[in-house]
């Protein structure tokens, strides 16, 4: 492929070689090339960019056709990994990783090694770079650093640390702050027999992050330091003889950012502001974020560990806990998946779940990591799974309250405010269009319950089908919500009843049927009592059921009576959900008429 001198098409070509595989939206590519301010006819030339790229590869590639595809609401590069330099660095990454878990260390010097030889200088150093493609950037650099940490770590272990100290020399003068390179190059000095230069190393460090940023190094830089002073045998290593400190790895597990992550200052400020505490602290914080199916607790945990990551250098694990069979299975899975990240042999995990518990506790005893637990069924799954050592931090999302977690702050996630909502459809729809229909937008996002998950289907929906007016589409939101019609909604990727359904799988068969009947005979705010009444049980039944209820998320407490009886109603969708099971099974009068039309077609 000929790579296009133009400094736009090299921008364009870049983005969308590096997310070759997903779709990037016309208007991902016109914030990238314009930012703020595209020209009145961005579209145009954004469509000639892209012809000019097309023209550019189509002298060496037979099917130049076929590598940029023109998708629904953008274009996809088709490349393998292997043709794309990012793509090859990534598998040799991958397989020495591997084979540092699996005890190799050799063997994945020389596949790291590979991986890095690819690097030319920094990354994107000559493509202009808007916010999209800085993001990008960053990111390259910061798994290149891993990589090279990685490479490092088995120079270390093979005994090679005469070799690596005028390296490492360098790479601390130009990373002052990085207390992970500075711990290496103390290593690296003190089995070389400079014991004294190991030990300045230590102190330009400490003197270098009280002046700049009023803080002491971090555990394994004292430790490491406590280690020369004492001459620590642990530290040593024989040169070209086996290691007796294992090749540390640093996981990085977090799923990807969201690019366009709007709102919800309120519950990242809270988030960062129990990660300051645990830092000050002798305990690891573990932040709970809570919320009804479709709220965005997923997206905002991975958010907000993005953002914390820098203040967990040792390690982001990411355990997904929604498909464990049981809660058994969710312990003793994870933990054997977090042991064998840390780099600890898969013949080395321990077989009983407590033996497992003991060893994360005390490998992250001294480090500082952030957890990341993503759809927690109870405290019994999280608590093995928590960090040991202060400065770290655990992230939990569920849709019920963990109740047993000692010690954990609860964040309650509710649905978008009214501009958020907005914000979010303008993001992905172009903010243009909002703007021409101001009133539509807040219908349709009004009308969805300003639910991030419909919210962001609707905009996806409208992002391919350009033309499409936010009142025609806002006219079929309502007539699906009015109508309790959402599971016509799933052919357009809307899966709130899938959700829905497995809350309720996790109730009891009455409690379900009750949640289905309550929503069909009840509108607006209502309190225990009235639901009891509807039920025909007696007020501490109607009680107790309103607890799992609203536990669950399936209706949410709105405030007091005069007399101080808690008022309860359900979500709109949530509400539309029940009403569609409840008329399903024979209970609800039939409406007739011919099917809904699939919503913006």
């Amino acid at each position: 492929m000929l790579t296009p001198s133009a400094p736009r098409l090299r921008q364009v070509l870049a983005l969308l070689v590096l997310r070759r595989r997903e779709v990037v939206s016309t208007d991902v590519l016109v914030d990238e090339l314009w930012g703020m301010r595209p020209p009145r006819h961005a579209l145009r030339a954004l469509h000639t960019c892209l012809y000019d790229v097309r023209r550019a590869v189509r002298g060496t590639e037979r099917e130049a056709n076929r590598f940029l595809v023109t998708e629904h609401g953008g274009y996809r590069a088709v490349l393998p990994d292997e043709a794309v330099d990012v793509g090859q660095f990534e598998q040799w990454v991958e397989e020495g990783q591997k084979a540092v878990a699996g005890g190799e260390p050799l063997r994945a010097r020389e596949l790291l090694e590979r991986g890095l030889a690819l690097w030319r200088g920094a990354a994107l150093a000559d493509v202009r770079r808007g916010e999209v493609l800085r993001a990008h950037a960053v990111g390259l650099e910061e798994a290149r650093l891993r990589a090279l940490e990685l490479r490092l770590d088995c120079d270390l272990e093979l005994g090679r640390h005469g070799h690596v100290v005028a390296e490492l020399t360098g790479l601390v003068a130009g990373q002052p702050f990085h207390e992970g390179l500075s711990v290496r190059l103390m290593t690296a000095l003190y089995r070389s027999g400079r014991r004294w230069d190991a030990l300045a190393v230590y102190r330009d460090l400490r003197n270098r992050l009280r002046a700049e940023l009023g803080a002491e190094p971090g555990p394994e830089a004292r430790r490491t330091h406590r280690a020369v002073l004492t001459d620590d045998p642990a530290l040593s290593a024989r040169a070209g003889g086996p290691a007796r400190l294992q090749v540390r790895v640093r996981p990085a597990q977090l799923p990807p950012d969201t690019v366009d992550f709007t709102g919800r200052a309120e519950t990242l400020a809270r988030v960062a502001e129990l990660a300051a505490v645990g830092r000050s602290g002798s305990a690891a914080p573990v932040a709970c974020l809570m919320g009804m199916p479709g709220v965005g607790k997923t997206a905002t945990a991975v958010h907000a560990a993005h953002l914390l990551r820098e203040n967990c250098p040792d390690g982001q694990f990411y355990v997904q806990l929604a498909d464990t069979p049981t809660e058994t299975d969710a312990g003793y899975v994870a933990l054997g998946r977090l042991l064998r990240s840390t780099g600890m042999p898969s013949h080395a995990v321990p077989d009983a779940l407590p033996e497992r518990v003991a060893a994360f506790r005390s490998w992250s005893s001294a480090r500082r990591v952030l957890v990341l637990v993503d759809g927690a069924g109870s405290a019994r799954q999280v608590k093995p799974l928590l960090p040991a050592g202060p400065g770290s931090l655990a992230l939990v999302t569920s849709r019920s309250p963990l109740y047993g977690l000692r010690g954990h702050t609860r964040i309650h996630l509710g649905p978008y405010t009214l501009p958020e909502a907005v914000e979010a459809l303008g993001r992905a729809i172009g903010c243009g269009r909002t703007a021409a229909e101001p009133e539509a937008a807040e219908r349709i996002v009004e009308l969805l319950g300003r639910l991030p998950l419909a919210v962001g289907v609707a905009g996806a929906q409208l992002t391919a089908h350009p033309t499409a007016r936010l009142a025609r589409c806002a006219d079929l939101v309502e007539q699906c919500v009015q109508e309790n019609r959402l599971s016509e909604l799933a052919a357009v990727g809307f899966d709130f009843n899938d959700r829905i359904d497995a809350v309720l799988g996790t109730l009891e068969r009455c409690e379900g049927a009750a949640f289905r009947r309550l929503a069909a005979e009840l509108d607006g705010a209502f309190t225990a009592e009235q639901s009891a009444a509807v039920l025909s049980v007696d007020s501490l039944t109607g009680g107790l059921l309103m607890v799992r209820l609203a536990d669950a998320h399936l209706v949410e407490q709105v405030g007091e009576t005069v007399s101080g009886e808690r008022q309860y109603r359900f979500h709109a969708l949530v509400g539309a959900y029940a009403l569609e099971q409840h008329g399903s099974s024979g209970h609800r009068d039939a409406r007739g008429g011919t099917p809904l039309p699939a919503l913006f077609r």
